[in-house]
């Protein structure tokens, strides 16, 4: 098991990657994990990028994601929101840049993540109109805790979700297994055409169709 850090205020991409000399993009911090067990804390800021991982961790010893908002690890950070992001710098949103999926957590398994607001378009760039997805996942991992998402398009697709609140313009989350969570402002919520969605002490708000 080994701890790193990703820092988007101090971090550079050139350091180590430890929580005293932190990367500075997530994805410099995933390349990094490599064994069950490890651990991966972001410090408070905006981080323009799109993620892909193909993590595996262990059942009861999980690869975890962790962001740190109130700076309690990365203390040489100034506490607020980890966001992650493809807007550009005045925040209009920007097309995925595989056409489909913004954020690709497909084939991740025993994973956990903390603590991320995620936001920005799932739409595609090769065809305005259609829709891709914010996040990509398969049925049941990766799972996340305490996350948001919001985005134009498809919020979410697969996954698990604990504490988590969710918005899209069209399809809030398609599949995923949603607990104690709220998904509002939707065309559907929870959308599925198999049997792999699931809503347990969820909040639905504004939606045509839970």
């Amino acid at each position: 098991m080994a701890i790193y850090g990703v820092s988007n205020q101090n971090g550079n991409d050139g350091n180590a990657g430890s929580i005293g000399s932190p990367k500075a993009t997530i994805q410099a911090g995933i390349g990094l994990l490599s064994s069950a067990g490890d651990v991966l804390y972001i410090g408070p800021g905006t981080y323009r990028e799109e993620i892909t991982t193909r993590l595996t961790g262990d059942v009861g010893n999980p690869i975890k994601i962790i962001g740190d908002p109130d700076a309690l690890v990365m203390t040489a950070d100034f506490p607020g929101i980890c966001r992650v992001t493809n807007t550009d710098a005045n925040n209009e949103e920007q097309p995925a840049s595989d056409g489909t999926r913004t954020h690709d957590f497909q084939a991740t398994t025993n994973t956990e993540i903390y603590n991320l607001w995620f936001d920005g378009t799932g739409y595609r760039d090769t065809a305005p109109g259609t829709y891709g997805y914010l996040t990509y996942c398969y049925y049941n991992d990766p799972k996340f805790y305490n996350c948001g998402f919001q985005s134009a398009g498809y919020s979410c697709r697969g996954g698990q979700y604990y504490n988590c609140f969710a918005s899209g313009g069209y399809i809030t989350s398609y599949h995923g297994y949603w607990h104690n969570s709220v998904i509002a402002g939707a065309a559907y919520g929870l959308y599925t055409d198999t049997s792999h969605a699931f809503a347990k002490d969820c909040l639905f708000i504004g939606c045509y169709a839970g």
